[in-house]
């Protein structure tokens, strides 16, 4: 299922690269239902999933979600870092470390770290740090270095098998750029498929590097 069912988001070319792979290689079948749950629903309805919402969700086997936040500019903020308590992180990873004498446990500064998760990533497993440092500094460095519109794929994954997983593309919602066609589609090519074309960079718009994706695939069957 998809939960952005407006041209203009991201999934919308997640879905044209799924579409047309399943239709060139004929080896499985996708079916989609849309949704338009986003905030400008919550803003006319009162609502951010209508009631029954959730229980139709069961019905699939996945969702691939977008974008769902407005573009209009704020007119009140929430102070949320850090409100868990500061230096929680860095406690919980302590205690825990101990437990696994045979794992090596670093502390860093996060200057530091951002230096050797360029130089030395191959050095890195897992990362341990405050909301404030993991979401604004050490992901977007992660992230191929793209500080402003990370193209990595994240998935919400659900064990036990009884509820659809949630997969969605880890970026920012770039109200700056909404509608000029400008967004990288790639990271919603990642999540949707866990393996696409490359990026293709360069000046192209969204719905070009969709269309040269789709004609890679529509090539598969000369190149085998």
């Amino acid at each position: 299922m998809n939960l952005d069912r407006k041209k203009n988001k991201s999934s919308h070319y997640g879905v044209t690269v799924l579409n047309a792979l399943a239709e060139k290689l004929n080896t499985f079948k996708l079916e989609f239902a849309h949704y338009d749950w986003s905030s400008g629903t919550y803003k006319t309805s009162g609502k951010s999933i209508p009631d029954g919402g959730l229980e139709d969700l069961e019905r699939h086997d996945a969702i691939l979600f977008g974008v769902n936040c407005p573009p209009e500019k704020p007119d009140w903020v929430i102070i949320r870092e850090n409100s868990e308590g500061n230096g929680t992180a860095t406690e919980v990873a302590t205690e825990v470390g101990r437990e696994f004498p045979e794992v090596q446990v670093n502390k860093m500064l996060v200057d530091a770290m951002t230096t050797r998760m360029v130089l030395k990533p191959e050095t890195l497993d897992t990362i341990v740090a405050s909301n404030l440092h993991a979401d604004n500094l050490l992901r977007p460095c992660r992230c191929r270095g793209r500080f402003d519109r990370c193209i990595v794929p994240t998935s919400n994954l659900e064990s036990t098998g009884q509820h659809p997983s949630m997969f969605t593309p880890m970026h920012n919602s770039a109200f700056d750029i909404s509608g000029k066609g400008a967004a990288d589609p790639v990271t919603t090519f990642w999540t949707a498929a866990e393996k696409c074309a490359k990026d293709l960079e360069g000046k192209s718009t969204t719905k070009e590097v969709t269309t040269a994706v789709v004609a890679e695939i529509q090539r598969l069957e000369e190149r085998t």
